[in-house]
């Protein structure tokens, strides 16, 4: 069958008058004789179907607690237990579909570049990309006979504390806050769009980062293979940017679409007094952070994240860092040493009184 699109039913009513069908399918395929009654569950099967919003666990606790037997990718997961249930003559045996044109959407139109969560094995999109022709260069050398073998691990965006890297997102907030905090501003503005505030993102730990490549570079497992990578969650910017603004002694603000590239060209002279009053490690501004990069991650139109089953089949079981608590670990080593002023907590109201 092709894939249908959004066609609101209720099972439970829609799915009533079927029995009669289903009597017959047993007949029919010689399935095993399951009273209609208790072969679905519509009610339920309505709940799922449903869902007014994304429905996500964060589970790395239990990652935490030492099980890592998450690692099933729920699309095969379904195909397997369909399998199963045709061999045990629950269903029918599935007949194969007409061949259809894979690289074609609705009516024809090509389909989206991007899906989420992406996969290692998703079309790629128009070129360049370096990081394509860095990979095809790869494999053409192992063809050829090379005798190394490379590992290519995907992230999306990557948090952590150095100074100076074009792709580094952690820095860059910690310096916005930190200038905002300076500016005396009472509360941090989301400097982005409320697309971007809900939307789901995943990210991923420089550290953890550094753990998976030597891993890769150790084990045949990932031999000559790309990987995605994330911390192992999912998560979004409303629910850590408030922890982020109280880090820095301030209330959370609400998405204030900015184009930081612009908003920050002219604060190279509060950091440079930042600098001098808090005894800060002397970074010029134009490399402390980078402004445009940070403009590409609040400004995401729709969920951006990772499938990362592939590395955690190959072995890898890293992926257990909640992203809320990578961010304040890598702002308090900002502090500590002096990229960023150390950050005063914000003044508690007393029992009745009201903010300003």
């Amino acid at each position: 069958m092709e894939s249908g699109y959004p066609q609101p039913l209720e099972l439970t009513e829609m799915m009533k008058d079927k029995e009669p069908v289903w009597d017959d399918l047993i007949k029919k395929h010689g399935l095993e004789k399951i009273p209609y009654k208790h072969v679905g569950t519509w009610q339920f099967a309505d709940f799922c179907f449903h869902q007014p919003s994304d429905w996500i666990l964060n589970t790395n606790k239990l990652r935490q607690a030492g099980f890592n037997g998450m690692q099933v990718d729920t699309d095969k997961m379904f195909l397997h237990q369909f399998k199963e249930m045709a061999e045990n003559k629950i269903i029918p045996p599935p007949t194969p579909p007409t061949p259809r044109r894979a690289d074609l959407g609705p009516n024809g139109r090509p389909g989206p570049v991007l899906k989420t969560p992406s996969q290692e094995d998703d079309p790629r999109h128009l070129p360049p990309n370096f990081y394509y022709n860095m990979q095809d260069y790869c494999e053409q050398r192992v063809k050829a006979g090379a005798r190394w073998t490379w590992s290519s691990l995907r992230p999306g965006p990557v948090g952590g504390f150095n100074r100076g890297s074009v792709m580094n997102i952690s820095v860059s907030i910690a310096v916005y806050a930190s200038i905002c905090k300076e500016l005396r501003l009472e509360a941090l503005s989301f400097p982005g769009t409320e697309l971007s505030w809900n939307a789901l993102n995943d990210y991923v730990d420089v550290d953890l980062l550094a753990e998976a490549s030597i891993y890769c570079a150790t084990h045949k497992e990932t031999a000559n293979q790309a990987f995605n990578i994330n911390t192992g969650d999912y998560w979004r910017w409303r629910d850590v940017w408030p922890k982020i603004a109280d880090f820095f002694g301030m209330k959370s603000g609400y998405p204030q679409p900015l184009e930081l590239t612009e908003m920050m060209k002219d604060k190279e002279p509060v950091w440079d007094d930042m600098i001098k009053k808090h005894g800060l490690e002397k970074i010029p501004y134009k490399h402390v952070a980078t402004w445009d990069f940070a403009d590409w991650c609040f400004h995401q139109p729709s969920d951006w994240i990772l499938n990362t089953n592939k590395l955690r089949q190959a072995g890898f079981n890293g992926m257990k860092v909640d992203t809320d608590k990578m961010f304040l670990r890598q702002f308090k080593e900002m502090a500590e040493n002096k990229i960023i002023p150390s950050p005063t907590p914000r003044r508690k109201l007393q029992p009745g009184s009201q903010e300003e």
